[in-house]
């Protein structure tokens, strides 16, 4: 893995802070990012996966969604999604197990199937995914994957005395991850650049520090995530 820090990170990860103050960004010395990653990626490591409620707000101008789902993630890339009905229905349920990605509609006794990444369901979903399946567990842990896609990082100790780690992948995926100093690295927000969207993810400041809310917006929709009760299991 590449360890060099490329200029042209720090200048886009100023453009996807959005409305952070210069402060927020302001880089007072570089850092080694080897323990920060390290301790990032161990994060995943504190449960066998984690589990939340999760309430969405999605819109696209032609088919809006708002509602609660129940979702439960496990490292390296399974997850259960329900979307529950009345009286103890189920409405939808998404799985995946790595290699593929399941849609049922328990009251249609319809199924889909799509490739692990899960993007060929979205015309079948009330939602598209906003995410691969495989990312599900690293992003609600604020967390960085075992085996990094090839990639340049670097990290800086802030003027807030907060850390700053970036990561560009070599397909172009911009991540921004921001941490309370001290050694415990505490994830307190990531912004990325994936694809056509900027992902958006804020994290609670209780431990055991897991997100709290997410948006992901493109130029065709917004989506946004509010996660209760999110823990470990």
């Amino acid at each position: 893995m590449k360890s060099s820090w490329k200029p042209a990170i720090t200048v886009t990860l100023f453009l996807l802070a959005g409305c952070a103050t210069p402060a927020d960004l302001r880089h007072v010395r570089q850092l080694n990012p080897s323990p920060i990653v390290k301790a990032l990626q161990e994060r995943t490591r504190t449960g066998s996966g984690l589990a939340a409620t999760v309430n969405i707000d999605y819109s696209d101008g032609k088919k809006p969604f708002r509602g609660k789902t129940y979702l439960l993630v496990a490292s390296p890339d399974r997850f259960r999604m329900e979307i529950p009905g009345i009286f103890g229905s189920t409405l939808l349920l998404i799985t995946g197990d790595g290699d593929s990605v399941w849609a049922f509609y328990p009251q249609k006794e319809v199924t889909y199937r799509t490739a692990a990444s899960g993007k060929g369901l979205s015309p079948h979903l009330p939602f598209p995914l906003p995410i691969e399946p495989s990312w599900f567990p690293i992003i609600l842990a604020g967390s960085l994957p075992e085996g990094l896609p090839p990639g340049s990082l670097s990290a800086y100790e802030l003027e807030s005395g907060e850390v700053a780690v970036y990561y560009e992948t070599d397909a172009g995926e911009i991540y921004r991850y921001r941490l309370a100093g001290g050694p415990e690295m505490v994830p307190l927000d990531l912004k990325a650049s994936r694809g056509a969207g900027t992902l958006t993810v804020s994290y609670s400041r209780a431990s055991p520090h897991l997100a709290r809310s997410l948006r992901y917006r493109t130029d065709s929709f917004d989506f946004k995530a509010a996660f209760n009760n999110a823990r470990f299991v």
